[in-house]
């Protein structure tokens, strides 16, 4: 087995930040409901997806990139949720068992969840890019 180079160490450092974000706060999922249940299911079938990733990121990188991005997309909506709750509200329109407080919450958690998704995202998509790993070959015809 080669040694770990910097780009996979960073890798599933991110992926890591992505995971303890989820495992420290449980985000206290409700008894369900027409939004919040689905919302909080697609979280609960997320956040081990990047538990993959970590492990996969040392012998199939480009994998590990589209768990984590699969994983993302999963947990994103509960973040987005948790921090803009009139945004869903607008969106899907119906009898909600809480009162709007505010379009807005500052939840920290939530806000550090979405930014450790753009950094693993980020980190994945540049796992997907090969051209840094090799050089271009030069053009030989004459235009």
């Amino acid at each position: 087995m080669k040694k770990p180079g910097r780009n996979e160490l960073l890798q599933a450092a991110a992926f890591l930040l992505c995971l303890a974000v989820a495992w420290i706060d449980d985000f206290g999922a409700p008894d369900g409901g027409r939004i919040a249940g689905p919302i909080y299911s697609m979280f609960d079938d997320g956040w081990p997806l990047f538990f993959l990733a970590v492990l996969f990121t040392f012998f199939y990188p480009r994998v590990a990139s589209a768990l984590a991005i699969a994983a993302t997309l999963l947990c994103l909506p509960l973040y987005l949720y948790l921090i803009a709750p009139g945004l869903f509200r607008s969106i899907f329109p119906g009898n909600w068992k809480s009162p709007l407080e505010a379009n807005l919450i500052w939840n920290t958690w939530a806000v550090a969840g979405l930014l450790s998704l753009a950094v693993a995202v980020f980190g994945s998509v540049r796992s997907f890019s090969g051209a840094r790993h090799r050089e271009m070959p030069a053009r030989t015809d004459n235009m």
